[in-house]
């Protein structure tokens, strides 16, 4: 049996590590669900995703000709910091996330990278 969460209009749906749902909302916003209810972050994005560790990745809301950029939630900072700047190595069209937290992206040639850090 499901149980009704009232939320905003949803676009995208995640769960986190500990279980805990977030949302994209139609207009670009996240937010994280919280024993005392919905909380926003900074920033407008595309698409996002959350690793089993626990990273964040999105996708801006902006797309150019090389896709959207890929921005990591700095949840020390409260910020989204941008992975590989306004390259584009740095940007996709769709984006998931691994049980180990490494992205994995469809760019816009349609083929499919692993992101490896340090590599």
């Amino acid at each position: 049996m499901y149980k009704e969460i009232k939320a905003l209009t949803v676009e995208h749906l995640e769960v986190d590590e500990n279980g805990n749902p977030w949302i994209l909302t139609t207009t670009g916003h996240i937010y994280k669900f919280t024993q005392f209810g919905y909380q926003k972050l900074p920033g407008l994005a595309y698409r996002f995703a959350i690793g089993g560790e626990g990273s964040i990745y999105a996708l801006g809301r902006e797309r150019d000709v090389d896709g959207y950029i890929i921005w990591k939630f700095n949840k020390e900072l409260y910020r989204w910091d941008s992975v590989f700047g306004n390259t584009p190595y740095g940007k996709a069209e769709t984006i998931a996330v691994d049980h180990n937290g490494d992205p994995w992206i469809v760019d816009k040639d349609q083929e499919i990278f692993k992101w490896i850090e340090g590599a």
